[in-house]
């Protein structure tokens, strides 16, 4: 049995909660409605008693796509015509729901590549040899600062009294972490984003 909740039924239905609620209330279980009773009814209710049996237009209307998707995914095995040309609804709705998991994860996955792609021409991310050349420059930069701040430390200190020793590193080390602080990470604008 395959259970649905009123909101996944009204939208699939094109109809209200409240006429979920009320029309169908006895197909409701502890965990939603059986989503093939219920189906089975309201095409009852809207085109009288003429079978399970439908073309691939009307399926197609049920099942929210174009009757090009249908063609596709009879191609594909997903759904299953008779030699007449016509779906048994329940077999069908039942495979394209269990088929509609793997298409919503490969859609999920698309989307959640063209979020990242996004985020990287925000800068949110950056290649990894992008941030080691900088990284390894912004190091490179802060050793010479240091090396520099030996020399004019000693020079410094020599023609000081002790007492300002202290406020003349701070200030010398303040200098050379200041230029750490200058970093600007890499910009991805412009930059041609390959697939993932």
């Amino acid at each position: 049995m395959i259970v649905a909740k009123e909101k996944e039924l009204a939208e699939f239905l094109e109809v209200s909660g409240q006429y979920i609620r009320e029309a169908y209330q006895e197909f409701k279980g502890a965990k939603g409605y059986d989503f093939m009773k219920v189906v089975k009814r309201h095409l009852q209710s809207i085109r009288g008693n003429t079978g399970t049996m439908v073309n691939a237009k009307t399926l197609a209307e049920l099942l929210g796509v174009s009757d090009k998707i249908v063609r596709e995914l009879t191609a594909q095995n997903i759904l299953i015509r008779n030699e007449k040309d016509k779906y048994d609804l329940y077999v069908n709705i039942k495979q394209y729901i269990q088929s509609d998991d793997e298409w919503n994860r490969k859609k999920k996955a698309e989307r959640e590549i063209l979020e990242i792609k996004k985020e990287i021409l925000k800068d949110k991310y950056h290649a990894a040899e992008d941030i080691e050349l900088i990284m390894s420059n912004v190091v490179m930069n802060f050793k010479m600062n240091l090396m520099a701040a030996k020399r004019k430390i000693i020079i410094a200190l020599e023609s000081a009294e002790k007492e300002k020793w202290g406020d003349i590193l701070d200030e010398l080390f303040a200098a050379a972490l200041n230029e750490m602080a200058k970093y600007q990470p890499p910009t991805n604008a412009g930059k041609v984003i390959k697939d993932l």
